[in-house]
C-alpha cells in the first residue's frame, strides 16, 4: 500500500511564489528510509522533509510535464551505475527554498540495485498547477526516449570496427561462382565488414546477369524501430557503373563494398578485400615486391605503368601524391625510360598510372648526388690499357688472356720511297667480349619476375 500527501508547507510556499510573481519549482526528488514506517497509516500533512540523516539518495528532476491544467508529473531516471540503496519514502521540494516540500510518498520497502536503472514519476495535483508552475509541455510528449543514446552507442561501435577493419573487409564466404547457365551466378553465405557494419549473408543467393562487363556489390544498412531489435540489412546489387556509399530517400545511410567484377566474357574477377588490420594494410601501401606469378593478385597491381582509378585506389593515389613523384601523363609517356619510377596523373581527373618496373631498371637507394626517383642511364667503369712499342721492332705478338688479340707488324712503304720498306704500322684489336659476356644492356645476373605494387588494401 502507498500513501501520498500534499504538505501544508507547500501551500505557504506556493502563495509566497505567486505573491512575488515566480512559479513553483519542484526541482529535486529525495529518497529516504524511515525506520518502522507503516505505509498504511495516512501521512501527517504538517511534516516536511525528514532529517537529512535519513536521506539515502537525491537527484535533480529530469522531466516535468502537465496532465491537464491541474496536475503535473515530475520524473527522475536513476542510472544503473548508482550504488544500491533501499527506500520507503519519496519527497519533492525546491532545493533553493527551505520549507518547500511539495509532496510526500510513503511506500513499502523498495531497493534500487546496482546495474538496474530506476524511473520514478510523481503526479502533483492541485488547482491551477500547470499555470502556477508555468509548465506548458504535455507529459505525454516527454516519456523517456533512449533511442538517441542507443543510436550513439551503435555509431561508436561502427566507428570502432571501421578503425579496425577499414571500409571493406571480407571475413569469410561471399564466393561468386558462375553456373552451368552462363547468366546465373551463385554467391555463397559469408561475413563481411562494410563501413564498420558487420554484414552476414545467411543463405546463398543466385543472381541473373546478362550484360557484360558488370559489377557485383554488397549493400548494407542498419534498420529498426524504437520498439524493435535493430539489424544490419544486407543486399546484393549489380551495376555497370561503380557504386559507393549513399543515403537513401528515407534518410538511411547505406555502405557499399565491391564484391566481384564480370569481364566482357562474363568471367568472374575477384574484387574482395579480405579482413586484415587496417593500419598494417595502410603501412604497406606503395610497397614494391617481386612475385613468381603473373597477372592479378588481390591487393596488388602489376608494376607495368598501368592506369587505375583514383576512387578505387584512393589509398595508393594518396601515397603517390605524398611521395612527390607524380608528373603529367604526357611527360611520362614522352620519355618512359627516364620517368619509369614516377606516377602519372592519368586523365588528370579520375585516373592515374603506376610506375613501370618492367623496362629493365635496377632499383637502389639513391646516392646524394642523384635526385630521388630519377633514372640514370647505363654505364660501366672505364676500361684502359696501354702497350709500348719500339721503332726497330720487326714483329710483335700479344699473348692471349686479356682483351687484346694477337697481332703482327705489317710492312709499309713510306710515301715517295718506292724501294724502301719500313715496319712502322701496327694493328691491335681490343674486344672486351673475350673477357666478359656482352649484350645490348648492362646487367648483373638477373632473375626476371613479376613486379607488383601494393594498393593499401587486401
Amino acid at each position: 500500500m502507498t500513501q501520498t500527501a500534499l504538505p501544508l508547507e507547500f501551500e505557504t510556499y506556493m502563495r509566497n511564489q505567486v505573491a512575488v510573481g515566480e512559479p513553483t519549482d519542484m526541482n529535486e526528488m529525495v529518497f529516504a528510509y524511515i525506520p518502522d514506517l507503516d505505509p498504511g497509516i495516512p501521512i501527517d500533512r504538517t511534516q516536511g522533509l525528514p532529517d537529512p540523516a535519513l536521506w539515502v539518495y537525491q537527484q535533480n528532476m529530469d522531466q516535468v510535464g502537465k496532465l491537464g491544467d491541474n496536475a503535473l508529473v515530475h520524473s527522475v531516471v536513476i542510472a544503473n551505475d548508482v550504488a544500491e540503496f533501499t527506500f520507503n519514502a519519496i519527497y519533492m521540494h525546491d532545493k533553493t527554498t527551505p520549507k518547500s516540500c511539495g509532496m510526500v510518498v510513503h511506500t513499502a520497502d523498495q531497493t534500487k540495485l546496482l546495474g538496474q536503472a530506476l524511473t520514478k514519476s510523481l503526479m502533483h495535483q492541485y488547482l491551477g498547477a500547470a499555470n502556477i508552475a508555468n509548465i506548458t509541455i504535455d507529459a505525454a510528449t516527454w516519456q523517456i526516449d533512449y533511442s538517441a543514446r542507443l543510436l550513439g552507442m551503435d555509431e561508436e561501435r561502427r566507428l570502432t570496427c571501421l578503425d579496425n577493419y577499414g571500409h571493406t573487409a571480407y571475413v569469410d564466404g561471399f564466393d561468386v561462382e558462375r553456373q552451368g547457365d552462363p547468366t546465373k551466378y551463385k554467391v555463397t553465405p559469408g561475413v563481411v565488414y562494410i563501413g564498420g557494419l558487420r554484414a552476414v549473408l545467411a543463405d546463398e543467393q543466385m543472381l541473373t546477369i546478362t550484360n557484360y562487363p558488370n559489377g557485383i556489390y554488397v549493400d548494407v544498412y542498419r534498420d529498426g524501430s524504437p520498439t524493435s531489435k535493430w539489424v544490419n540489412v544486407v543486399e546484393l546489387k549489380v551495376s555497370q557503373t561503380p557504386l559507393a556509399d549513399y543515403v537513401d530517400g528515407s534518410g538511411k545511410q547505406h555502405y557499399v563494398g565491391r564484391l566481384a567484377g564480370l569481364d566482357a566474357a562474363g568471367l568472374v574477377v575477384d574484387w574482395r578485400a579480405v579482413s586484415h588490420d587496417k593500419k598494417l594494410m595502410e603501412s604497406m601501401v606503395g610497397m614494391v615486391v617481386p612475385f613468381h606469378m603473373e597477372g592479378e593478385k588481390r591487393g596488388w597491381l602489376d608494376g607495368k605503368g598501368g592506369e587505375v582509378s583514383r576512387v578505387v585506389d584512393k589509398t595508393l593515389w594518396g601515397y603517390a601524391q605524398e611521395s612527390g613523384l607524380v608528373i603529367s601523363q604526357a611527360l611520362k609517356d614522352a620519355d618512359p625510360m627516364t620517368y619509369a619510377m614516377y606516377f602519372g596523373d592519368g586523365d588528370g581527373v579520375t585516373t592515374f598510372t603506376v610506375p613501370n618496373h618492367h623496362l629493365g631498371h635496377f632499383v637502389r637507394g639513391n646516392p646524394s648526388s642523384v635526385a630521388h626517383g630519377d633514372t640514370q642511364g647505363d654505364a660501366i667503369r672505364p676500361v684502359r690499357s696501354s702497350i709500348g712499342l719500339s721503332r726497330s721492332v720487326e714483329a710483335i705478338s700479344v699473348s692471349d688472356g686479356g682483351a687484346f688479340s694477337d697481332s703482327t707488324l705489317t710492312p709499309q712503304t713510306p710515301a715517295g720511297h718506292t724501294n724502301e720498306t719500313h715496319s712502322s704500322y701496327l694493328t691491335l684489336i681490343f674486344d672486351i667480349s673475350k673477357v666478359h659476356p656482352v649484350s645490348n644492356e648492362v646487367r648483373p645476373y638477373t632473375a626476371n619476375l613479376s613486379i607488383k605494387i601494393h594498393r593499401g588494401w587486401m
